[in-house]
C-alpha cells in the first residue's frame, strides 16, 4: 500500500469543515501563528492549489502540526 508523504495527508475534521488550499507548509505555519493557534475567517485569505488540508474552526493549529509531524 502506497503511503503518501505526511505533508500531503488530509487532516480530517469532525465539525463543519473548510478546505484550505495553501501554497506552502511555511505559509500554513505562519497562518497558524497569525491566527493565534486557531483557523478562522477562511474567506479573508487567498490560497493556491498545491496542498489541501481540512479544518474546522475548532481545530488547533498545534494539533494539525503534530499530525503533520511538524512539532
Amino acid at each position: 500500500m502506497y503511503a503518501e508523504p505526511s505533508w500531503r495527508r488530509h487532516v480530517v475534521c469532525f465539525l463543519t469543515s473548510v478546505e484550505l488550499e495553501i501554497q506552502a507548509l511555511g505559509a500554513f505555519i505562519q497562518l497558524c501563528q497569525d491566527m493565534l493557534g486557531f483557523v478562522s475567517d477562511i474567506e479573508d485569505f487567498q490560497f493556491l492549489h498545491q496542498n489541501h488540508f481540512c479544518f474546522d474552526q475548532a481545530s488547533s493549529c498545534l494539533q494539525v502540526q503534530a499530525l503533520l509531524g511538524l512539532d
